[in-house]
């Protein structure tokens, strides 16, 4: 996190560095990007840096909690309390689309939002703010769907979130790589296919099909017939 003098540097500064910084973290990532690249191109000299961040990796939490937020305004959080049994899963996807359509629109904001997972345990124990805010709400909608019926509850909610973000890095993965055209409908539809593989993952009782090998009675069986 920067500190706290940080927010004492004007308003279009401040902006400006950030979105600097989001650019080059989304493009390459935390590790590989260049803190004296994104120096250079915002206009700031390393002593002033100092001043404001402790590290880079104070920089990238900053930029990851200002894309939270960006996000979080352009689409107002779930009602997790109004979620009902009969609609649950249906609504989280109507608001998972909602996001990934808004997501879209902020490309930078969203890969920084989805790097979190893969990069929160070499930023610990700085990044706990960060993880909390991006885990949190989802959190609150796992712990509904559990009081409701609807999310399965032998593993606690910390761990189904887990799962949960796996397949969705794994999905988004398969999706770009397929080079799909982004538009509205294309990812609505990958957003439906998420949530149903959540769903699979997470509803109670749902169990995947095991094929299991023939037992040797009833393959010599066949073999007689």
């Amino acid at each position: 996190m920067p500190l706290p003098r940080f927010q004492r540097l004007p308003e279009e500064k401040r902006r400006h560095l950030l979105d600097v910084a989001a650019r080059a973290f989304a493009a390459r990532g935390f590790e590989a990007a260049s803190l004296n690249e994104i120096l250079a191109e915002a206009g700031l000299g390393k002593s002033s840096y100092y001043y404001y961040f402790a590290d880079k990796a104070d920089l990238y939490v900053a930029c990851f909690l200002d894309s939270l937020e960006r996000l979080v305004v352009a689409v107002p959080p779930l009602d997790v309390e109004g979620l009902t049994a009969r609609r649950f899963w249906s609504s989280l996807e109507a608001y998972f689309a909602k996001l990934l359509v808004v997501g879209a629109g902020q490309p930078v904001q969203m890969a920084l939002v989805r790097e979190l997972p893969s990069i929160q345990g070499l930023l610990a124990p700085r990044f706990e703010e960060a993880k909390t805010s991006f885990e949190a709400p989802a959190l609150a909608i796992i712990g509904k769907g559990q009081s409701l019926g609807c999310v399965r509850t032998d593993l606690p909610a910390a761990r189904l979130f887990a799962v949960g973000i796996a397949a969705d890095q794994a999905m988004d993965a398969v999706f770009l790589a397929h080079g799909a055209a982004i538009t509205p409908a294309t990812i609505r539809a990958h957003g439906a296919l998420v949530i149903d593989t959540w769903r699979r993952l997470l509803e109670p009782g749902r169990r995947p099909a095991v094929n299991r090998p023939a037992s040797k009675r009833s393959s010599g069986a066949r073999r007689r017939g």
